[in-house]
């Protein structure tokens, strides 16, 4: 049982590293997808600058409407790639909060197999003890019986003739006709 410990210790830990390991990679992709934000945000300033000027020189009649939708369209094209962007960073967050998630669910899924493992131990360990107990108790038991059963024979020190009875008890003789 002490080695399924460590097995589940040293599993959790590698788990637990890769999960790590995750959310670092997943911080990088929030800090790259910001980043690409902010340019695509610098972009989108740019381009409604550019568009406003278009306008503006369309109804003086400085470009053509050809000129003008084709700016216009450059414009729509950045706001449609900003909500991209924005999309994408949105998405990124999202999976850096199902990986920590993830984390969690794998210190709460190991601690439970663990605390399963020391509850099977020291049942172990309990039913061990239980049957000690009750091995003594059957050689205590035996060994009455035993030394009850010895009381039943008259056993003397020496070869011989018996000189005298004695009855369990203290200071009990037994006569010729007791016995």
């Amino acid at each position: 049982a002490g080695d399924q410990m460590m097995a589940l210790q040293r599993s959790r830990d590698i788990k637990l590293q890769q999960t790590e390991n995750k959310i670092k990679q997943q911080r990088l992709y929030i800090a790259i997808d910001s980043s690409n934000l902010v340019a695509g945000q610098t972009e989108i300033q740019i381009y409604t600058r550019q568009f406003n000027a278009a306008k503006t020189m369309y109804y003086s009649g400085a470009i053509s409407l050809s000129e003008f939708e084709k700016r216009t369209a450059t414009f729509q094209n950045a706001v449609a790639k900003i909500q991209v962007l924005e999309n994408k960073l949105n998405q990124s967050k999202q999976e850096l909060y199902n990986v920590i998630a993830e984390k969690d669910n794998i210190l709460q899924e190991y601690r439970d197999k663990i605390l399963k493992a020391e509850g099977e131990r020291f049942g172990s360990i309990s039913n061990a003890a239980s049957t000690e107990y009750e091995i003594s108790k059957l050689k205590n038991t035996y060994a009455n019986y035993d030394s009850r059963n010895k009381l039943y024979y008259i056993l003397s020190p020496i070869n011989g003739q018996v000189g005298s009875i004695s009855k369990a008890g203290i200071d009990v003789v037994l006569k010729e006709g007791d016995f």
